[in-house]
């Protein structure tokens, strides 16, 4: 059970990304750029909530 999400994640990953830029040609490229400018421009803000988060819960050096 543990590692089922490991192996459906290594079926799907590459056929969704295989059908998805290769199926779709240049609408999937748009789609997977769109998708990566996304998630970098979430990062950071994510980063910086779960700094927060990690200051306010680790107990202050003795």
């Amino acid at each position: 059970m543990f590692s089922l999400g490991r192996g459906f994640q290594q079926f799907a990953g590459p056929w969704l990304m295989t059908s998805l830029v290769v199926g779709a040609a240049g609408t999937g490229r748009l789609l997977l750029a769109a998708l990566f400018a996304l998630l970098g421009l979430a990062a950071p803000p994510l980063v910086r909530d779960l700094e927060k988060a990690r200051a306010r819960t680790e107990p202050a050096p003795a």
